[in-house]
């Protein structure tokens, strides 16, 4: 017993018009009219099946086929499942040593960009310190040729 549903009559999750009939059984149908057919039929995980998977998985909900060739397409499935996760981990990882390799670049250039500010800043105030500096020895200097003026005056 190979194919025992009438494709038109299946039930659509949706309360919708039957998929249409076309010959040649389950494998002629189109992926979402199989899915519409699979999930009326209560078959967990359609949604995101193989067309192949879910032929088999219709076929076994309604041909009264073994557990086992029940459960294949939602091993297979999972199997799917799993691979693609961990691709998906794959590329969130490189996702994400790429982000942390430009947050370290970003800190390495604030960083630069913080040094060269001290050292202007550091320029600056040294240049300061000297101006007052060599105002203050010119008031002392200022100072002594006074006094020295005034004791030349007074003698």
């Amino acid at each position: 017993m190979t194919e025992t549903i009438d494709p038109g009559t299946a039930q659509t999750g949706e309360g919708s018009a039957p998929a249409k009939k076309r010959g040649g059984g389950l494998s002629s149908m189109l992926l979402a009219d199989l899915k519409t057919m699979a999930g009326g039929l209560g078959i967990p995980g359609a949604g995101s099946m193989k067309k192949a998977q879910l032929v088999e998985a219709i076929k076994a909900h309604q041909g009264g086929g073994s557990r086992a060739a029940a459960q294949e397409p939602r091993r297979e499935h999972r199997a799917d499942e799993r691979a693609a996760s961990e691709g998906e981990d794959a590329a969130q990882q490189r996702t994400g040593q790429r982000d942390r390799q430009q947050d370290r670049q970003q800190d390495r250039q604030q960083d630069r960009q913080q040094d060269q500010s001290r050292r202007d800043q550091d320029k600056q105030q040294d240049k300061q310190q000297d101006k007052q500096q060599d105002k203050q020895q010119d008031k002392q200097q200022d100072k002594q040729q006074d006094k020295q003026q005034d004791k030349q005056q007074d003698k």
